[in-house]
């Protein structure tokens, strides 16, 4: 039997369907003052706080349950986060970390832009979460599955209305045996609206409207008081100063960020198109390569996240760096 391949695609905008306001429940802030719970420091406060705990536990349980998974009992934060602390800006990661009853890490995170290779990033930070246990002197027996739950605000999956996405390993011929039950990649699309009166449809449509004018909230935070909660703490943390200013200068980090990547890579692929017309196709492939990635250096950026996207290792980026001879692109 061959497995089917399902299609990934750039992100693309959703419909937002509109409800009467609620007076208790909507926020009046205007178009460029509205911050909404899909901003990563606003979703640590909500759910990666210590006290954040019994409401994280309800929506990786939206998630497990709905994929056919036991719920776990309880969680323990493995990154909680102090939220006046300037630093959230300049993380290029801000995932929530927390471990369960079992031992097992449960990796959650939501993003608001994709590309083409966000399915390769989600494998290479699910291996680098499932690797890193090694390094703290474990043996093969000790290392414990990872559950990474991406929440995304941008459409992945185009070809299917299905709006939660569970992948395993199995075997090809008999999908029933499960290799393994250490991975596991969840990508819930918040842009695709369920009629599912479920959970993990709740939960989605609360992350993905909050701080959307014209949603009526209310009838949505009736259903669960751990929804109310959070929405509670979204509030709490959009309508304090200090917090609004730390939020909005993460926004402006991630925005910045995404235009060092198209710069760099613009100026790269610029380099290497010159010193192609130089040394042929091949070598100014490769030169363009490392220009891309010393574009990044330059601008500061994140060495793994540099490693990720141009394919050199953190050695050979430590030669770029140094402003050694390019290392020959793979």
């Amino acid at each position: 039997m061959q497995a089917t391949v399902l299609r990934n695609a750039y992100p693309m905008r959703g419909c937002c369907y509109q409800g009467s306001p609620d007076k208790e429940a909507s926020l009046n802030y205007t178009d460029d003052m509205a911050l909404r719970m899909t901003n990563d420091f606003i979703f640590h406060y909500v759910f990666g706080r210590p006290e954040s705990v019994p409401v994280l536990l309800k929506l990786v349980n939206a998630v497990l349950v709905d994929a056919g998974s036991p719920p776990v009992v309880s969680l323990e934060l493995r990154n909680p986060v102090s939220p006046r602390d300037a630093r959230w800006a300049k993380e290029t990661v801000l995932d929530v970390k927390a471990i369960d009853e079992n031992h097992r890490q449960i990796d959650i995170e939501v993003q608001v832009v994709g590309n083409r290779y966000f399915v390769n990033r989600s494998l290479y930070y699910w291996a680098r979460l499932y690797s890193d246990q090694l390094e703290r002197g474990n043996q093969y027996h000790m290392i414990r599955p990872v559950v990474c739950i991406n929440l995304l605000n941008f459409v992945l999956f185009p070809d299917t209305p299905e709006y939660h996405h569970h992948f395993i390993i199995t075997d090809a011929k008999n999908p029933q045996r499960q290799l393994t039950e250490d991975l596991q990649l969840h990508f819930v699309e918040l842009e695709k609206r369920s009629e599912q009166d479920v959970p993990l449809t709740w939960w989605a449509e609360l992350i993905e409207n909050a701080g959307l004018e014209g949603i009526d909230m209310q009838v949505l935070l009736s259903k669960d008081i751990a929804l109310s909660k959070a929405y509670e703490d979204y509030e709490r943390c959009t309508q304090d100063r200090e917090m609004r200013e730390l939020a909005l200068a993460r926004e402006r980090y991630e925005r910045d960020h995404r235009t060092d990547l198209a710069i760099a890579l613009e100026e790269g692929l610029e380099a290497g198109m010159a010193k192609g017309h130089e040394e042929g196709k091949t070598a100014g492939k490769a030169e363009g390569k490392a220009e891309i990635a010393r574009g990044m250096i330059a601008r500061g950026m994140d060495k793994v996240t540099i490693a990720d996207i141009t394919g050199f290792s953190l050695q050979e980026l430590a030669v770029l760096a140094s402003s050694g001879p390019p290392p020959t692109a793979k």
